[in-house]
């Protein structure tokens, strides 16, 4: 298994991704977020600048209680030179600068967080 992450200052592990590859090629730190059950979450001005489309939309409750509509496209997210095919989301009204990767993507890339250890590694 590859080491493929680290811990942030606030002790949270971290791995870096490329958002839609081909239409960007900037890479960002992204927040691991286990209570995430979705694929990624980025900032709105994140999905603007890719000129994502929101294909549909749900209403959700995020983990302070409140209620939010996130917009939805499909895309692909990079880790470690490997693509994965998921939703895209974003919560419009959102100030929150932090991309969050959730359990849809930690499953497909079959990420092992080693809290004991530190790591966060793939196969």
């Amino acid at each position: 298994m590859r080491q493929i992450g680290s811990y942030s200052d606030a002790n949270s592990p971290q791995v870096e991704v490329v958002i839609a590859p081909g239409l960007s090629n900037s890479s960002v730190n992204a927040l691991i977020d286990t209570g995430y059950t979705g694929f990624v979450l980025i900032p709105p001005g994140d999905a603007r600048d890719l000129l994502l489309v929101s294909e549909r939309s749900a209403d959700a409750k995020i983990a302070n209680g409140e209620e939010v509509t996130t917009q939805y496209s499909r895309g692909e997210v990079e880790i470690d030179g490997r693509s994965y095919s998921g939703e895209i989301s974003w919560i419009e009204d959102s100030i929150d600068s932090d991309v969050l990767i959730g359990c849809k993507l930690l499953d497909a890339a079959n990420v092992v967080i080693d809290y004991e250890k530190n790591e966060i590694r793939v196969p």
